[in-house]
C-alpha cells in the first residue's frame, strides 16, 4: 500500500532489507563539487542511504512526512553543504543526520506556514495518507498533518506505529512504548486531535 511514502510503506530502493544505513561514497568527493551535479547523485544513487535514513527517523519521531519529499530535501541540503565539506571536522554521520533534522525542520516550518497563510496546495500528495485514512480533502489534511506533528513524539509514535502501521499495542509495550496506560492515553490524546478535522470535513460537506 502506498500513501505518499510515508515511512515504510515502500520497500527500500538502495539498502534491500538491510535496516542499518551505508555509506556508498568518498565523503571526501563532494568537497567543491558543484550542488547541481552532486544532488543528480544523490538522488540518482542514493550513496548515502538517505532514503533509508529518511525512513528510520520519520519512524522514530512519528512524523507525517511523506518520505519522497524528505528525501528530496535532504539531498539537496547534502548537495548544497557538501560543496564545503570538511573531512577532517566533520564525521560524515553526524553531518547527514544534520542535514535530515533541517530539512525536518524546513518542511515542518513550511506546512505549517503555508497553512496559516491558507496557500493553496500545489502537491496533495504530500498529504494523501490522512486523505485517505481519514477521507480529508487535501486542504483538511494539511491543516491535521500539522497539528498533529505538534504533538508531542511520545503521543505521535504511539498513534504512528499502532494507528498507521499496524503494530500491536503489547509489542509496541514491549518494546520501549511504555505502559499500556500510557499507550492508551497518547493514542486517545492523538485520535482527540485528529478527530475534529474529520468533524469539520463531514460539516463543510
Amino acid at each position: 500500500m502506498q500513501r505518499g511514502g510515508y515511512a515504510s510503506e515502500e520497500p527500500e530502493r538502495s539498502s534491500g532489507t538491510d535496516s542499518k544505513p551505508r555509506i556508498r561514497l568518498d565523503p571526501r568527493t563532494m568537497t567543491g563539487t558543484l550542488p547541481s551535479l552532486l544532488i543528480r547523485e544523490l538522488i540518482d544513487d542514493d550513496p548515502l542511504d538517505l532514503e533509508l535514513r529518511c525512513r528510520l527517523r520519520l519512524e522514530s519521531d512519528g512524523l507525517l512526512i511523506a518520505r519522497p519529499r524528505l528525501f528530496l530535501r535532504a539531498a539537496a541540503r547534502c548537495a548544497h553543504k557538501g560543496f564545503s565539506y570538511d573531512a577532517g571536522s566533520d564525521p560524515i554521520e553526524p553531518w547527514i543526520n544534520a542535514r535530515i533534522e533541517d530539512s525536518i525542520r524546513d518542511l515542518l516550518d513550511e506546512d505549517l506556514s503555508f497553512h496559516r497563510k491558507n496557500l493553496p496546495i500545489e502537491q496533495p500528495e504530500h498529504y494523501s495518507l490522512l486523505m485517505e485514512h481519514l477521507e480529508l480533502t487535501a486542504e483538511v489534511a494539511r491543516a491535521a498533518h500539522v497539528a498533529f506533528n505538534r504533538l508531542p513524539q511520545e503521543v505521535r509514535s504511539a498513534y504512528f506505529r499502532i494507528g498507521i502501521q499496524g503494530v500491536h499495542p503489547e509489542s509496541y509495550s514491549s518494546n520501549g512504548g511504555g505502559s499500556m496506560d500510557e499507550i492508551h492515553a497518547h493514542i486517545l490524546q492523538a485520535v482527540n486531535t485528529l478527530v475534529q478535522f474529520r468533524m469539520k470535513e463531514g460539516d463543510d460537506q
